[in-house]
């Protein structure tokens, strides 16, 4: 049993408006995740708001936008797991290097920090963070470090 829908409009209606068949309305509202029911005379029908977002596009360009930054989420977190790796391979390579050489753990901490210091000024030099939109929203760590000490000066 279909359920009807309150305030429902038509996928030939909609189809109408569109100028396309109810095949291809169907399709897209599957796509789109609407509810396809019936209105009161039984035919396929959506409820009267989605209607609208589906005629006016703006259902496909929100579902667009959702699926293009979930991506780019994916995209920040690899990126940042990436300089993270480069930072920490090349922290506990000068740290125990130092270590290795003598060097009480201090010095040895200290070689690690300002090993991976240059490690992620390289890694962040060399591959820019994602963008969406034209901008990255991923912080990058020498930029943000660089602002901050020169507010203090």
């Amino acid at each position: 049993m279909t359920t009807l829908i309150e305030n429902a409009v038509a996928l030939a209606d909609i189809a109408k408006t569109m100028k396309t068949t109810v095949s291809r309305v169907e399709a897209e509202a599957h796509e789109l995740s609407m509810f396809i029911g019936q209105d009161w005379a039984g035919r396929p029908a959506i409820n009267v708001i989605e209607a609208a977002t589906l005629v006016s596009g703006t259902a496909r360009r929100d579902r667009d936008h959702d699926v293009a930054w979930r991506q780019h989420l994916a995209d920040n977190e690899s990126w940042e797991s990436a300089r993270e790796r480069h930072r920490a391979d090349a922290f506990a390579e000068a740290h125990d290097g130092a270590l290795r050489r003598g060097r009480g753990a201090p010095a040895a901490a200290s070689a690690g920090h300002e090993a991976a210091r240059a490690a992620v000024r390289d890694f962040e030099g060399r591959t820019p963070p994602p963008e969406f939109n034209g901008k990255a929203t991923a912080t990058r760590w020498l930029t943000k470090t660089a602002d901050k000490v020169g507010e203090l000066i």
